[in-house]
């Protein structure tokens, strides 16, 4: 297990006046029966949340990457992932919510650089994970993530959807 809580740069802090950046979904919604078709082809596959992370694995698909922090909604999950039944590797990050630490970005971004399973285990709330996870996959990459109550959000990894997280993430707060 690596513990990944240092890092260069600094602290990013979603600011208010960002947030509903954040509330158009970055990729299509889609439903559980609709993500084999859909991720046919992609690789690879990052999933950030505990319940998309669940969902794959329970249709047989093991994502490169998996974040994970033990809740859902704001609170905790019914049947956490276990990390080491899911990944070859799991690191440990302290993130706390509305912000991405620069552990939780050097974690992604090693992650991403690999070839085997990785668990990322957020000690705090993996809600922003989704931008550094877009920012660091190569381009076809699949990020999913949650959008309670709808679906799972497949963003595929082009230069336009860079270009709009990159626009969130550099004007978010630093710490």
């Amino acid at each position: 297990m690596t513990d990944c809580n240092k890092g260069h740069m600094s602290t990013l802090i979603l600011p208010r006046h960002l947030r509903d950046a954040l509330k158009d979904p970055l990729g299509p919604v889609v439903q559980t029966d609709e993500l084999i078709q859909t991720l046919r082809g992609k690789s690879p596959i990052l999933s950030v949340g505990d319940i998309v992370t669940r969902t794959l694995n329970s249709l047989g698909i093991t994502p490169l990457l998996a974040i994970v922090d033990g809740s859902t909604r704001r609170g905790p999950v019914d049947h956490p992932v276990d990390p080491l039944r899911h990944g070859e590797k799991v690191i440990k990050v302290n993130n706390p919510a509305g912000v991405i630490t620069p552990g939780l970005w050097l974690a992604i971004s090693e992650a991403v650089m690999g070839e085997i399973p990785v668990v990322i285990v957020v000690d705090g709330e993996e809600d922003l994970a989704t931008l550094p996870c877009v920012l660091e996959a190569p381009d076809g990459a699949a990020v999913l993530y949650g959008d309670p109550g709808k679906g799972v959000v497949v963003t595929l990894v082009t230069d336009d959807v860079r270009r709009r997280v990159r626009a969130i993430t550099e004007n978010m707060d630093r710490g």
